[in-house]
């Protein structure tokens, strides 16, 4: 199956699957490392469904945030993560904590224990907004155009990563790393800059920044 158009990525939603170190997951499904999956089942929108399939091939479950990882009951230890995406139309029921689809999209495999996504991800003109990504490794990674609105990246690496034109609109960026990116028409209006790093960061005239930002911080 092909990857997923642009006009796709832009309005996928992000989350995570944790699985063992062979991308099993706990009925014995082999994930892929990266491409579309499928259920075997393919089952209609359930408003009142609790955001788990109800069988075995009868829906892919993604968690939206830790507290649906750790409903899966899966240790981190010896596991890995997967970021998984998914459209709308194809949500079968959804929680709080996680959404159960009938198809979803396997973007990059991260290191589940320390929650570190791997560097050097295309993630251009994609939906991740309020997506917990703290701590990740997202150096010299592609965010172009994406809307990180409300996001929570705190102490994540972001150096020399590609934000050109992303919206980061009271997303926590607190003791990140963003030395050297591109910032150059980014919208970080709102968002808490505390402790983050920010020389030789490229920025213009259409970056927007927080209210009462030090300039000097860039230099």
């Amino acid at each position: 199956m092909k990857a997923p158009t642009k006009k796709q990525l832009a309005r996928m939603q992000w989350g995570w699957r944790i699985c063992a170190v062979d991308l099993t997951s706990r009925d014995g499904f082999r994930w892929p490392s990266y491409g579309w999956v499928e259920c075997a089942n393919p089952q209609p929108h359930n408003p009142n469904g609790d955001g788990c399939p109800t069988s075995p091939g009868a829906g892919i479950c993604v968690a939206k945030n830790y507290r649906g990882v750790a409903s899966g009951g899966r240790s981190l230890s010896h596991s890995v993560g997967l970021i998984v995406g998914w459209l709308q139309e194809d949500v079968i029921s959804e929680i709080a904590e996680k959404v159960c689809v009938n198809r979803a999209f396997v973007l990059a495999i991260f290191d589940a224990l320390k929650a570190s996504i791997i560097p050097e991800t295309n993630l251009s003109n994609s939906n991740l907004r309020y997506s917990d990504l703290s701590k990740s490794n997202l150096r010299d990674s592609d965010l172009n155009g994406s809307n990180l609105n409300g996001s929570n990246l705190s102490g994540s690496d972001l150096r020399g990563s590609d934000l050109r034109g992303s919206i980061l609109r009271g997303s926590n960026l607190r003791f990140s790393n963003l030395s050297k990116s591109n910032l150059r028409d980014s919208d970080l209006s709102g968002s808490d800059l505390h402790g983050s790093i920010l020389s030789g960061a490229v920025h213009n005239t259409h970056t927007i920044w927080p209210d009462n930002f030090d300039m000097r911080r860039l230099a």
